[in-house]
């Protein structure tokens, strides 16, 4: 992973309004003033946001997805998300991005919680959450609205003390 940069605007851009990513984030589309915007104002808040960088392999150096955590004012919970190019998804890039997202937001950024938030119709994330011990804490009933209705959101919260850490999570994602 690799912090956002101003030269990755376009990949945000096309990231940010690919059918199948947008209609996860807000539903319509972001023109690139408007990211633009976004990436400078979050230079001065609590918002972590990198990229995901495979190493080597078809997507070798190249951004495929972005991991983001919106930091509360009392800096002790995050609210996080994931998104990849439908191309680089079913690869376990997410699940390595967001094994390594989590243990620096545990371990070096020194929060307490991670709360996870993700559409109903979001089955890859629930699993994780559930795979990895996030506790699911309800719904947020209608909170979004999709496709032309109205959508509920599934809450997830982890606490420090019950990460298994990256070790036996990884050995499960690429040994498993």
């Amino acid at each position: 992973m690799r912090t956002v940069e101003r030269d990755d605007l376009e990949f945000l851009h096309r990231g940010n309004n690919h059918p199948s990513i947008a209609r996860f984030l807000s539903g319509t589309p972001s023109i690139m003033p408007t990211i633009a915007s976004d990436l400078e104002q979050q230079v001065n808040t609590d918002t972590v946001r990198l990229l995901v960088v495979p190493r080597e392999g078809e997507f070798g150096d190249e951004p495929v997805g972005l991991v983001y955590m919106y930091v509360d004012d009392t800096r002790t919970m995050g609210l996080g998300g994931v998104w990849l190019l439908p191309e680089a998804q079913r690869q376990k890039f997410t699940q390595d991005a967001l094994i390594h997202f989590i243990e620096y937001a545990f371990g070096p950024y020194g929060l307490h919680r991670i709360e996870v938030r993700t559409s109903e119709q979001n089955r890859v994330i629930q699993r994780l959450c559930d795979r990895w011990g996030f506790s699911h804490e309800g719904v947020i009933r209608e909170r979004e609205f999709r496709d032309g209705e109205y959508t509920d959101l599934e809450r997830y919260g982890l606490l420090v003390h019950e990460w298994p850490g990256k070790e036996p999570l990884l050995d499960n994602v690429f040994n498993g």
